[in-house]
């Protein structure tokens, strides 16, 4: 069989191009289409993030008294942490003191007198006096301090004569370092 088109190759073409117009409305209404229900989509999604914002900013303005307490109480916390440990620290002192006067009076001799102890941090000063017979032993005492577990860089002591009634003394000053041996 044979087939013979009779219409003019015009209205063809004519025909050809209203089909492919009408196809290209199509595919804009359908891209129009498609665009309106992505827009609609996005505004409800962001509408629901705004609702979940308005929520969270809700919750947040409800526990605001509780964030700002638990903030005071932390700068509590800090501030009686500092607290603690100087009090640690002056028990410790006091802990060296003591240790340190009692191992001071197991090293001085018997004939010498402490008249002023003074200990801060690091430092121990005593002053003192000595029978004037005993001179020799304020200099004998700074040995066995050298070697205590807590007085270092003994300074040799500084001396001066005096009379007490129809005795005769001597009046000294020591220096040196106080340390834990812990």
């Amino acid at each position: 069989m044979i087939k013979i088109n009779l219409i003019p190759p015009e209205l063809v073409a004519k025909k050809e191009e209203a089909r492919l117009r009408s196809k290209a409305y199509l595919a804009f209404f359908l891209l129009v289409v498609v665009l309106a229900l992505l827009a609609v989509f996005q505004y409800q999604r962001v509408a629901g993030f705004k609702t979940e914002i308005a929520k969270i900013n809700r919750e947040i303005e409800k526990i605001a008294p509780e964030v700002s307490k638990a903030k005071a109480i932390q700068k509590d916390i800090k501030a009686m942490t500092k607290e603690v440990a100087v009090l640690f620290s002056l028990v410790q002192q006091q802990t060296l003191f003591s240790r340190s006067l009692d191992e001071l009076s197991k090293i001085l001799p018997e004939h010498i007198w402490l008249t002023r102890v003074f200990f801060d941090e690091e430092n121990l000063r005593f002053s003192g006096t000595a029978d004037n017979v005993h001179s020799a032993e304020v200099y004998d005492f700074v040995h066995p301090l050298e070697n205590s577990l807590y007085f270092k860089s003994v300074q040799p002591p500084t001396q001066s004569n005096s009379t007490i009634g129809d005795r005769e003394t001597i009046n000294f000053n020591l220096n040196c370092k106080n340390e834990s041996p812990f």
